[in-house]
């Protein structure tokens, strides 16, 4: 980032300097690619540094020609060197402190030397204005004249107020002050020197004597001077500032962090930001914690931008526990959602820029822009990480529970409905009542299970986002520039992101299919089950079973059905059988042979019958084929006999058995099955 300001200052000075001169710029020196390509990194990154320092000479060259003012310590090719001891100065300093009546008189030579070397309107606007002023308001003017880069007029206005007030220690040491950062030390040392005998303990004079002694080279003394009003005030920002810079002089490059972070915890700007990251790079800098400290100091730490703007409104409502819950979240909750999306269209909208707005981003940032720039990149790499809802340990946790479940619904064994003749809908409905009682647990387990981890996520996640919100915006009110006003609306646009998708990561598995039908209880179902079990359990009561001869015919019936049958000349066999539960009717015809032959030891019977089925409310149904084969050997000692029967909507079935009673009887007798 400090390159690529680099870079721009060039630029800029490059178009201002073209302009100045009413021709247009001479680019920079590009280098040679075929060169670079060949060369190795180390020597790339050599290359690098020289060309770096040739364009950052370059620009103090220029700026000094078009009299811009430039903090030389940013730019990557400075290089931090102690200042040159100034004997010439420092031989001019006297032993001992001079007195008030020597301080005025000292003044006014220098007042007169310097109106000289003064434009004479400035004196004259000078001589215009302090006449009938007090020596506050003349102060008071001095200093803006002075932040105004008017250095001469601020001058002659603060010896004008010391002349017209010689006891204010104020007005002496803003004077002293003013010598030094005008490169005139040697004059603000007996000013400085004279002020604390009365007030040895002062931190602002102790300050500006240890800075006047610095600028002319005098490390020891300002160190003495320096490390006095650290005693008294240990922030004060510019005795830690210089005291860093007289570390780095000296290499000391953790001593040095240490003071620029005490520094930082007031004022923080460019130059000390530069020499931190140039100068200290073995030193991990928190510059977010110096920053909350700065604040902390300033009692601004407690401001929670993200309730002033009503984030905090926004709040997932409870997820679903189970599956009659997953239904109605949507129905429910519908509006918060289209609140959620309104909002995240306002601010992926919210600052779009206009052309006066472009305009006003393209201009050189504020003092805190580098500051800004490099706390939300610290801040960035604080949070990015940890901003998404589901981390790989919750990802495995959800793929478990989700494997887990659909491998136990899996294993699920439902009751299984028996054979229903009357086909009832209650009954079909009270079996699937059943299964779903043994599935629905299973699925309101895995909701709730997976729920109640994607809740905590978001509880933990959505305060990490309001204090990173809360963070940037601090942060960006240091300098509230256009592209980083848009960055916290991107920012608030992704918080809005993060709440939609993770409602939408929520688990809604529907109940299963078998739990379509609500209006049935398990009681219910179990009562209809159980009644469809008695119906086809009952024992029939003997006296209901009949079995009569009538001579043609032979009649049968039970609680069951009835039968008729009759035979036609002992060939034909004729018959009717009405079944009470099913209301089916069955009519067939068939023939049958019987069979014995060697005196009784083999018997045969064969018997095949067509059938038409007619239903409950005697229309046609179905129509089949059916019949039986038996042989047996020594009454019963041993036979077979064969079942089939072959219908139009059934199909063909059949069933073949054996009889081997002589083998039980053997197994009888040698005693492997009971008597």
């Amino acid at each position: 980032m400090q390159q690529q300001l680099f870079f721009l200052l060039i630029t800029l000075i490059m178009s201002l300097h073209a302009q100045a001169q009413q021709r247009p710029p001479k680019p920079a020196p590009l280098p040679d690619m075929n060169k670079l390509m060949k060369m190795t990194p180390q020597e790339r990154e050599k290359y690098a540094a020289q060309l770096q320092k040739e364009l950052g000479q370059q620009a103090v060259k220029m700026a000094d020609e078009m009299n811009i003012a430039i903090d030389a310590t940013v730019l990557p090719s400075f290089t931090l060197t102690a200042p040159v001891k100034d004997l010439k100065k420092l031989s001019t300093i006297p032993v001992t402190p001079p007195s008030r009546q020597q301080m005025l008189s000292q003044v006014s030579k220098m007042e007169i030397a310097l109106k000289k070397a003064t434009d004479i309107k400035v004196v004259q606007n000078i001589e215009q204005f302090e006449a009938g002023k007090s020596a506050k308001e003349i102060q008071r003017a001095s200093v803006g004249g002075w932040y105004d880069n008017n250095p001469q007029a601020a001058l002659l206005m603060n010896m004008k107020a010391v002349q017209k007030s010689p006891d204010d220690i104020a007005s002496w040491n803003n004077l002293a002050a003013q010598y030094t950062m005008t490169g005139m030390q040697q004059h603000a040392v007996p000013i400085l020197l004279n002020l604390l005998e009365q007030k040895p303990n002062s931190s602002i004079l102790l300050n500006n004597m240890g800075q006047a002694f610095l600028g002319m080279g005098e490390l020891t003394k300002a160190t003495q001077y320096l490390q006095r009003c650290l005693k008294i005030d240990d922030l004060h920002p510019e005795a830690n500032h210089s005291m860093a810079m007289i570390k780095t002089f000296i290499k000391d490059f953790e001593g040095a962090a240490r003071h620029f972070e005490k520094e930082m915890m007031i004022a923080q700007r460019k130059s000390s930001l530069a020499h931190l990251k140039k100068n200290i790079e073995a030193k991990k800098l928190n510059l977010a914690a110096l920053r909350k400290r700065k604040m902390q100091l300033d009692g601004t730490d407690k401001k929670n931008f993200f309730e002033e703007i009503n984030l905090g409104i926004f709040r997932i409502p409870d997820l679903p526990q189970n599956a009659e819950a997953v239904n109605n979240w949507w129905v429910e909750n519908g509006s918060f959602m289209k609140s959620l999306q309104s909002e995240l269209f306002f601010w992926m909208n919210a600052g779009t820029a206009t052309d006066a707005m472009r305009v006003e981003a393209g201009k050189r940032g504020g003092m805190y822009s580098s500051l800004v720039t490099l706390l939300l990149s610290e801040l960035g790499d604080d949070f990015s990480a940890i901003l998404g809802l589901i981390g790989e340990q919750e990802a495995s946790h959800l793929e478990a529970l989700g494997i887990d479940y659909y491998k136990r619904m899996g294993e699920v064994v439902c009751p299984q409905q028996p054979h229903d003749p009357l086909n009832s809908a209650a009954l079909h409905a009270a079996y699937e009542k059943k299964c779903c009682d043994l599935k629905k647990p299973l699925t309101d387990a895995y909701i709730s299970s997976y729920n109640n981890i994607i809740t905590s996520r978001i509880q933990i996640v959505q305060a990490r986002w309001k204090e990173y919100i809360n963070g940037m915006i601090s942060i960006v009110q240091l300098d509230p520039s256009i592209g980083n006003k848009k960055l916290v609306y991107a920012t608030i646009a992704n918080y809005f992101t993060f709440l939609i998708t993770s409602a939408q990561g929520a688990n809604f598995t529907p109940a299963p299919m078998e739990c379509k039908l609500k209006s049935m209880s398990t009681d219910e179902a179990d009562s209809i089950i159980a009644m469809s079990k008695r119906d086809y359990e009952i024992k029939c009561p003997e006296w209901l079973k009949i079995n009569l001869s009538l001579g043609v015919a032979k009649l049968k019936a039970d609680c069951e059905a009835y039968s008729v049958e009759a035979d036609v000349y002992k060939i034909l066999t004729v018959g009717m059988e009405k079944k009470f539960k099913t209301g089916t009717s069955t009519l067939y015809v068939g023939a049958s042979v019987d069979g014995k032959f060697f005196k009784d030891v083999l018997n045969t019977e064969v018997s095949q019958q067509f059938y038409i089925v007619f239903d409950n409310n005697n229309q046609f149904s179905d129509l089949g084929m059916r019949g039986e084969g038996s042989f047996d050997i020594a009454n019963g000692l041993f036979g077979e006999k064969l079942e089939y029967d072959f219908s139009m909507n059934s199909g063909f079935s059949s069933e073949y058995t054996q009889s081997s009673e002589w083998v039980e009887k053997f197994e009888k007798y040698l005693g492997y099955l009971p008597n």
